[in-house]
């Protein structure tokens, strides 16, 4: 089982997925768990 580590909460990775699969966009995910852009 992978865990991505999105700053101090650890969100599955089928989550970051499903979140994907939903449509809503790397940004979006993003900004709901805090990553800074750059990172993507």
């Amino acid at each position: 089982m992978v865990l991505v580590e999105v700053g101090q909460s650890v969100v599955h990775e089928n989550v970051a997925l499903k979140w994907l699969i939903k449509g809503e966009g790397y940004r979006t995910f993003a900004r709901h768990c805090a990553i800074p852009a750059e990172v993507i």
